[in-house]
């Protein structure tokens, strides 16, 4: 994903059923810039090849291998 100077791009990392989603969104909104969740990783899994339950088994994971299996 190329970006230009005046492109923003946030993360927003949380721990199960702290509505970080949720948060993601408004703040995506009052921004007014896009929101992304679970999505980014199957349209990543479809272009890489990668198996859809690879790539979220690896969701917000440090990974030292390409495949780790």
């Amino acid at each position: 994903m190329k970006t230009s100077k005046n492109e923003m791009i946030i993360t927003i990392d949380s721990e199960l059923g702290s509505n970080g989603d949720k948060i993601a969104a408004e703040l995506a909104d009052i921004l007014g810039i896009p929101c992304y969740g679970e999505e980014i990783l199957d349209r990543a899994s479809e272009i890489s090849g990668i198996p859809y339950k690879l790539m979220h088994r690896y969701d917000g994971r440090t990974v030292h291998a390409a495949y780790d299996l």
